[in-house]
C-alpha cells in the first residue's frame, strides 16, 4: 500500500463514495473515516497471509487508539519490546525465572508498581489466575481487574505470553469492532465488483484451493 499510492488513491475514493452520508458534519465525518478505514483494512489483508493478519490489524489499532491519544506509549512500548530484567529468580512455582523477569520490569512502570509484590503475597489467587484455560477471559485479581485494556494486555504478555494471540484479538474487537477481528473467507463478489478493465484480480493458489467455479459463476 505504502509503495503504491495510486492503487491507495483507488481505495481512497472508491471508500468514501461508499460512506454513508448525513447532515451532521461529526457524524459525516465519523462515517467517512470508517468507511476509509474499513476499505484500506480489506484491501491490505487480502494479500496477507492468515498467520500475519493479527499482526497488522493489531499494529492498526495501536496506530488507531495512538493518533487519539487513548494509549499511553510507555505501556505500548512495554508491550512491544518486552523488557525482562535478566537473573531474576522466580519466588513462586507457577512462573519461570524468565516470566518473573518481566513483571519485574512491568513493576518499575508506574501503573504496576506493587504488582510483584501483590503475586508474592497473593500467590493462591494469582496461581488461580495464571493457570486456569482461558485468562484472557477472566478477572484479573483484586484492583487489578481495574486496570484499562491495555495494560491488560502488558499483564497478560507477562503472565501468560501463550494467550497473547486471544488476548489481543479481544483487544481489537473491543476497540475496532467485531468486523476487524474476526477471520473471514475472501467474499468473491466483493472483490469482483471492485475489478475493471484497469483492475485485473490475480490468483495466489495453494494446495486445495479452486476459485474457478466462482470465476465462471462471475464470468
Amino acid at each position: 500500500m505504502k509503495g503504491n499510492p495510486q492503487a491507495f488513491s483507488v481505495v481512497f475514493q472508491k471508500a468514501v463514495l461508499k460512506a454513508e452520508q448525513d447532515d451532521t458534519l461529526n457524524q459525516w465525518v465519523s462515517n467517512l473515516i470508517d468507511s476509509i478505514t474499513s476499505s484500506v483494512f480489506l484491501y491490505t489483508t487480502r494479500g496477507l497471509f492468515e498467520c500475519d493478519k493479527l499482526t497488522y490489524i493489531a499494529q492498526l489499532a495501536f496506530q488507531i487508539l495512538t493518533m487519539k491519544k487513548e494509549i499511553n506509549p510507555v505501556e505500548l512500548d512495554f508491550l512491544l519490546r518486552y523488557p525482562v530484567q535478566p537473573g531474576l529468580t522466580s519466588p513462586v512455582d507457577f512462573f519461570s525465572n524468565h516470566s518473573w523477569g518481566g513483571i519485574k520490569a512491568l513493576s518499575n512502570l508506574e501503573e504496576f508498581r506493587n504488582l510483584d509484590q501483590d503475586i508474592e503475597g497473593s500467590a493462591k489467587r494469582w496461581k488461580t489466575f495464571v493457570e486456569c484455560e482461558c485468562p484472557e477471559r477472566e478477572k484479573f485479581p483484586q484492583e487489578w481487574k481495574n486496570k484499562n485494556s491495555l495494560q491488560k494486555l502488558c499483564m497478560m504478555r507477562a503472565l501468560r505470553p501463550d494467550r497473547m494471540t486471544y488476548a489481543v484479538r479481544d483487544f481489537v474487537e473491543e476497540k475496532l469492532g467485531n468486523k476487524y477481528a474476526n477471520s473471514r473467507s475472501l467474499d468473491f463478489a466483493i472483490s469482483f465488483k471492485e475489478s475493471g478493465p484497469a483492475t485485473p484480480m490475480f490468483f495466489i493458489l495453494s494446495p486445495g484451493v479452486d476459485p474457478l467455479k466462482d470465476v465462471e459463476k462471475h464470468g
